[in-house]
């Protein structure tokens, strides 16, 4: 486990995600977005190399179907 400086920007992605639960209508088409805006500022910032390696292991990991 490691933690990381939260950034502006991430926060904003996150508050956003959750304004979406004022709007249920949107949220089909929104959510998706937004999380993914939010798995990019992760891979991106302080901790981002070590999130990749971990994806990186987990789909090598014994058990799990590759295909």
């Amino acid at each position: 486990m490691a933690t990381g400086a939260v950034t502006l920007p991430l926060v904003n992605a996150f508050l956003r995600l959750i304004d979406l639960l004022d709007s249920a209508e949107d949220i089909p088409i929104l959510a998706p977005v937004i999380q993914r805006e939010i798995i990019y500022r992760l891979l991106v910032g302080d901790q981002g190399a070590q999130l990749r390696q971990r994806g990186v292991r987990a789909r090598r990991s014994p058990g799990r179907s590759n295909g």
